[in-house]
């Protein structure tokens, strides 16, 4: 029974190394563009840990009203099962996002313009009952879009 045990732990161990993010989705079909031909759009996550007292993060949950949840992912993650990192085809997008921190959440319906090439980052903050988020362009960290 004890080596059943050690190996079940093991197990669960490697698993929750494994599964402590979702992996990044191309939101398009077909293979995977070039870096320099293709959009990326990115959110965060920052764990709970000594001197953060609860979990904050920026999910993407749609791109264009086609869902990223990932039934794989949400078997094996703990925290989401959404990703903080999408590849996509140059051009207008819509996308909804939830911005997560402690116990409160707030979700926002943006649209914006990718080119190629281009990287682009969620900013959210929240201060008392408000939220603010947009999406940034990472070259000039100028707001890019609007809301939907």
């Amino acid at each position: 029974m004890g080596r059943f045990i050690k190996t079940v732990m093991i197990m669960f161990s490697l698993f929750a190394v494994i599964g402590c993010s979702v992996q990044p989705k191309q939101m398009y079909s077909g293979e995977r563009l070039p870096v320099q031909e293709e959009v990326v759009l990115e959110g965060w996550y920052l764990p709970f840990n000594s001197e953060r007292k609860y979990t904050t993060s920026v999910q993407i949950l749609s791109v264009d009203g086609k869902s990223t949840f990932d039934n794989l992912n949400s078997m094996m993650t703990v925290d989401t099962t959404y990703p903080i990192k999408v590849y996509l085809k140059p051009g207008k997008h819509n996308v909804t996002v939830r911005y997560s921190t402690g116990m409160a959440y707030s979700i926002a319906h943006l649209w914006f313009e990718g080119e190629k090439g281009g990287h682009y980052r969620i900013d959210a903050r929240s201060e008392g009952y408000s939220a603010s988020i947009r999406i940034v362009d990472t070259k000039n960290n100028k707001t890019v879009g609007g809301v939907q």
